[in-house]
């Protein structure tokens, strides 16, 4: 054999063993039993967005349901309050009432 085939021989060798452990070495990555979409899929967002606003449509007319009714007995309070202070602006004006006790 002359110098040239060898070196040729040798050469083609290490590359063929190069090849088989750079492809020996690669992870063979199984492909997904469920092909995933590029992008989100619209129809979906639109349809999880409508639940997620009647929710919020739901929660705040609970919400304004319990603030009339806090308006509703704070108000009562203040007329409980009004009446009792007027009860005893009477008696301070009246001197005589507070006498005959």
């Amino acid at each position: 054999m002359s110098k040239k085939s060898f070196f040729l021989a040798c050469t083609l060798t290490v590359i063929i063993i190069m090849c088989m452990l750079v492809l020996g070495e690669r992870v063979v990555v199984p492909a997904p039993s469920v092909a995933e979409q590029p992008f989100a899929n619209s129809v979906e967002q639109r349809a999880q967005m409508i639940s997620e606003l009647r929710a919020i449509r739901q929660l705040l007319s609970d919400q304004n349901t319990l603030l009339r009714e806090q308006n509703r007995l704070l108000s009562e309070q203040l007329n409980v309050l009004k009446k009792i202070s007027s009860g005893e602006s009477k008696r301070e004006n009246h001197p005589g009432a507070q006498a005959s006790r």
